[in-house]
């Protein structure tokens, strides 16, 4: 006796329909907030968003991965000292430059990955912690952004 499994694929449901909605409202208060929020509520908003991100990027790394990262804090400097760089001394929007930033830190991203990849386990998480303290080397010896001076 053979049984026939009929599958049913939904491309959308009740819930999900509800999700994008809610989804929506979420974005559209989010990109209202410069317009009536106070900077100490933007400011604790920003700094929430990027621990979101970090904990995205641990997830990512760890949980679907299984690689135990202690490095990825370097791309996040990489792109915040691009930011910086673009916009004071680039003369750039502000805004277009922390676009520019990630696209510089996607950038060394890639060929770092080529060679971090390779690494399995303990050594995965020694090599990215090393990674991120060769480029916190470099970045602290380029003059534009202090070469390690303290200006008192």
């Amino acid at each position: 006796m053979k049984t026939s499994i009929n599958y049913v694929i939904e491309r959308s449901t009740t819930a999900s329909r509800i999700g994008l909605l809610l989804g929506a409202a979420i974005c559209g208060l989010l990109v209202s907030l410069p317009f009536w929020a106070d900077s100490s509520t933007l400011r604790l908003l920003v700094e929430f968003m990027c621990y979101l991100v970090l904990a995205q990027m641990w997830n990512l790394l760890a949980g679907y991965g299984g690689l135990i990262s202690i490095g990825q804090q370097a791309f996040v400097g990489i792109g915040g000292y691009g930011l910086f760089l673009m916009a004071n001394h680039g003369n750039m929007n502000p805004f277009i430059a922390v676009l520019v930033g990630g696209i510089i830190a996607a950038i060394l991203a890639v060929p770092t990955a080529k060679i971090v990849f390779r690494l399995r386990g303990g050594y995965f998480a020694v090599g990215t912690w090393v990674v991120a303290e060769v480029y916190r080397l470099a970045i602290s010896n380029v003059p534009l952004v202090g070469a390690g001076q303290v200006k008192v």
